[in-house]
């Protein structure tokens, strides 16, 4: 969980830009009470560095639901408890990312909290693909 978790710290700008893409926030606010991304991965047991600990396979949105119903009303509760932190920090919503790691079964939910303000201008992009060159490379924002 400790290699995982360094992981995400050293994407999380990725990670961040490209949940908002994915769920479409910007077009649907409450996407996020029903939807994460899931993000599937596997170790890298030789990489050199903590940007490439891990191997991205796959991404998806995914509904809350498809976690079993004891794991989607736990998400739910953490979800109400990080937004209301972070509406008192300035935020206006709040998302989850969950990267789970297919070989150790190892996974972690990765909160995003967002600004509508940051949606003005926001470009669509090819979300998938970007993130998935980034995370696989090393590449860090």
């Amino acid at each position: 969980l400790k290699a995982l978790r360094a992981y995400i710290s050293k994407h999380r700008p990725t990670i961040a830009d490209c949940a908002v893409h994915a769920l479409d926030v910007y077009n649907d606010l409450t996407c996020t009470e029903r939807e994460v991304l899931l993000i599937l991965l596997y170790t890298c047991p030789n990489a050199i560095c903590t940007e490439t600990s891990f191997y991205v396979e796959d991404t998806t949105t995914a509904s809350f639901e498809l976690f079993g119903p004891e794991k989607s009303e736990e998400m739910h509760g953490q979800l109400r408890i990080t937004a209301a932190d972070n509406l008192k920090n300035g935020m206006d919503g709040t998302l989850f990312v969950m990267l789970f790691c297919v070989d150790s079964g190892v996974s972690n939910i990765a909160p995003v909290g967002f600004c509508r303000a940051d949606f003005r201008g926001l470009k669509r992009h090819d979300w998938k693909n970007f993130m998935t060159k980034c995370m696989n490379e090393g590449i860090v924002h």
